[in-house]
């Protein structure tokens, strides 16, 4: 399936790319990116992988998916399609919203199309926690997360390779010299950044 998927561009690589947080900041540096425009354009593939998904959760027991971010709603919303016509009952999509969270008696699946750190997925996670809502797993399409499970929820992706990413201080990428993609992800950013980093150092240690 990753074949297919860089065969039609979803997947580029190999190269040396940075990805974000989920917040928009530069992150993890990796050697294959997933360009989401392209994904969402390409249907037949895409439904394909959300099959593949849902033989990975359909033995789950949830009646509310709730995605991170509105990227990952539209999916949210066809993985809740699949749970009613497979498995009956109402199963409610919705956008996290911590003000606005499902009752306490519901069972909630968490889907977020590209899980890459976590860190967003792993802030709602421990809202719903703390909040004492039941979590029964976090679905993705793609993940870089190493062990399949965060904060102690399992997670379930639609392709079984992990994309590995490495943080920058040990990226075999970076020690190989191999120069920073910045057509896609967040590179443009990490370099800019870089550089403020390494002019504000010598602005420092500049004799006075």
């Amino acid at each position: 399936m990753v074949i297919r998927l860089r065969a039609a561009g979803i997947i580029a690589g190999p190269d040396h790319f940075v990805i974000g947080d989920g917040y928009g900041n530069p992150d993890n540096h990796c050697s294959l990116f997933i360009i989401d425009t392209k994904l969402y354009k390409s249907l037949d593939l895409l439904q394909i992988l959300l099959d593949r998904l849902w033989e990975q959760i359909k033995g789950l027991n949830f009646n509310y998916v709730i995605a991170p971010n509105e990227q990952s709603l539209p999916l949210a919303e066809m993985l809740s399609g699949l749970a009613e016509k497979h498995k009956g009952g109402q199963v409610e999509a919705v956008l996290f919203d911590p003000n606005n969270l499902p009752p306490e008696d519901s069972t909630i699946l968490l889907h977020d199309d590209i899980v890459n750190k976590g860190r967003q997925a792993g802030d709602v996670l421990k809202i719903l926690k703390k909040a004492n809502r039941r979590l029964v797993a976090i679905s993705s399409i793609f993940t870089r997360i190493d062990g399949g499970e965060l904060f102690g929820v399992p997670v379930f992706s639609a392709i079984d390779r992990q994309l590995a990413c490495y943080p920058p201080q040990n990226c075999p990428l970076c020690k190989q010299g191999l120069a920073i993609n910045t057509r896609y992800g967040k590179g443009k950013d990490y370099l800019k950044n870089r550089s403020l980093d390494n002019t504000e150092q010598e602005f420092e240690q500049s004799p006075v």
